[in-house]
């Protein structure tokens, strides 16, 4: 199983799903280990006083890709609710 602290931390209640999806989807994974990077950076550039606007680029990014990954989730919901 994949390790997704990040992920889990932002979605504690969609665990278990995030864990499924995981396991059968290839796309969504990879976009779930992007958020994963895109968080370990912001934290980088946050935490070590680095550059400001590449730690908003990171912010941006991670808060884009978690939109994606809900988006992803809710569409994986609704197609088994209607089957």
């Amino acid at each position: 199983m994949t390790s997704l602290p990040a992920l889990i931390e932002r979605f504690p209640a969609r665990e278990l799903e995030i864990h499924r999806f995981c396991a059968r989807d290839e796309y969504f994974r990879c976009v779930c280990e992007d958020y994963e990077a895109a968080v370990k950076a912001l934290g980088h550039w946050e935490g070590a006083g680095h550059n400001a606007a590449r730690a908003a680029e990171y912010r941006q990014l991670s808060a884009e890709l978690a939109g994606e990954i809900a988006a992803l989730l809710d569409a994986a919901r609704a197609s088994r609710t209607i089957r």
